[in-house]
Order: structure tokens, then sequence, then C-alpha cells
């Protein structure tokens, strides 16, 4: 396989499988969340062929260590769809077979693992481009760090912070610095973290934006202008600094070294593994193209 670029991508495979699982079309395959999900990573590959691949997995969900700092994080949520649940360990055999990295850690998520990997590949001023979905994920926005959005054709990569602003709405700092305060007021409904309760998007970027971060802002409460809000951030401490140890991303996890994220791609595998679940018809140019043979 040539390889064009020294350039890591870490996929948040959860996040790919859930859009490939309600996307439309194809229904007459007999694996569709992993035929778009394989088919999607290939392009992905051909497109910036990246000489790392890094897959995050989230662990355990009753056995999160974020479950052991507030018992109600994430108990919203549903079980996973069949679908995801067999389809991932299907992902892992491909993965396997490419020698591509995935790590999944009982009490961390997806989203640790990218923060770790992309930390390790940062440290070393080795680039890398994030998949992903996660608005926490914009914590990690760096010179060598960028996120990029998946798109029904590839990505869109966000280049600058700007760009980062523009695509993830609910993120209204003017800096990653102060993401990670900026959500520990705002929250997140989805993961059940709290904030501050009635504390919106722009009252928080504006507390932000004027105190600096959360620590400064509850140290200068006296300085906050509104009776009202004044309050309001003051029966809401102890939920902003519990979602604040929530929001923040682990970025030491054993997740090895960089050569470990090096892949190598095996064509006769791949053919073997795509006759295997009746995927060769449909994946089997696109398998050709990343070894560049020509049929």
């Amino acid at each position: 396989m040539s390889i064009h670029s020294t350039l890591c991508i870490c996929l948040d495979i959860s996040s790919l499988m859930y859009r490939s699982l309600y996307s439309r079309g194809d229904k007459h395959i007999s694996e569709p969340v992993i035929y778009r999900t394989i088919k999607y990573i290939l392009d992905i590959i051909d497109t910036y062929k990246p000489k790392y691949l890094a897959v995050g997995i989230d662990g355990n969900r009753d056995k999160l260590f974020r479950r052991e700092i507030y018992p109600e994080y994430k108990a919203n949520r549903s079980e996973r769809p069949k679908e995801i649940v067999e389809g991932l360990e299907k992902m892992k055999e491909f993965f396997d077979i490419h020698n591509i990295k995935y790590i999944q850690h009982d009490l961390s998520e997806a989203d640790d693992v990218i923060a770790s990997v992309s930390t390790l590949f940062a440290d070393k001023k080795i680039k890398t481009m994030i998949i992903g979905v996660d608005g926490d994920l914009c914590q990690l926005h760096s010179k060598y760090i960028r996120l990029a959005k998946p798109k029904k054709d590839g990505v869109k990569v966000l280049k600058t912070w700007t760009d980062v602003q523009n695509n993830f709405g609910k993120i209204k700092v003017d800096s990653p610095d102060k993401v990670r305060d900026y959500l520990s007021l705002v929250g997140d409904a989805s993961d059940g973290i709290k904030g501050v309760k009635y504390i919106g998007d722009k009252t928080a970027s504006k507390l932000i934006e004027q105190f600096g971060d959360l620590k400064t802002l509850y140290l200068k409460i006296d300085e906050v202008e509104g009776d009202k809000l004044r309050q309001r951030l003051i029966d809401g401490k102890e939920d902003a600094f519990l979602s604040r140890r929530l929001i923040k991303l682990k970025k030491d996890l054993d997740i090895g070294v960089i050569a470990d994220f090096e892949y190598n791609y095996n064509y006769e595998l791949a053919v073997d593994f795509l006759e295997k679940y009746n995927l060769e018809e449909k994946l089997f140019q696109k398998t050709a193209k990343i070894v560049n043979l020509d049929f």
C-alpha cells in the first residue's frame, strides 16, 4: 500500500455506525451497517492516505468512571440497537485483519481514547484528524489536531476555530480552552449532564468570555450583573463543577506507542471478509482501489 501522508486519523466508530444505521438506501444488502461503515472508512483511507489509524470504542456504560462520579450519567440513553452491537463485533474483525488499532477501555469512552491518541501524536508534532460528531471533542482543537464532521461523501475538515464554531452550533466561545467551562454551564441533556439550570448558550458564552473560566466566575460572583442570574449561578454551583468533572476528557489512557497505529491493508483477507458477509460485489472495486490493483 502506498502511503502519502504522516497523518493520523482517529475514528469514533459508534458515531459512524449509527450514521450508517440511519442512512437511506442499500436496504437489500445483508449487512447494511457494516457495508456503509466499511465503505466510508475505505473512502477516507483512499482520500487522505494516512500513515496511522486509530479507532475509539466506548467502554461498558455501566462501568464508566463518569458513572462512579455521577450515577445518572447517560442513564437516559436507550440500549444500543442489535445492528450496532452485532455490527461492532464484525467491525473489530475487519480492523484485526488490517492491523487497524482499536481501543476499548471498560471505564472510559471513545472520546477519551481519541483524546489520548490525538495528544500522543500532537506531542510529537504529528497531525491528527478526528472524525466524530461530539461537541466535547472541540476541546482538542489545536495546531496539530483538527476535527472533521462526517458527510455523505467524506468529511468536512474544520481547519480554523471559526470553522469549528460554525459547524458545532452549541460551541460559542472564542477558543478551545474555554469549551469545557462553557459546557459546564450549559450542560448536555443527552448525556445527563445538568450544567446550571436556566443558563443558556448566550448567557454561558457571555460569562465565560467575561471571566475566562468557571473558577474565576465563582470567585468573582459578586461582579455578575443581575440578581436573578447571580442567584441561579449560586444555586447551580455544585452542578456546574460536577459537570466540569464529567466533561473533562482523559488524555492519559494506556494506548501504546505511535508505531502501534501503523496499519497494513491486507487485500486477500479483505476479500475473504467481504465474501464471508456477502459484501464482495459492492465493495470489491473499492477494496482493490485501496491497494492500487487495476480491475
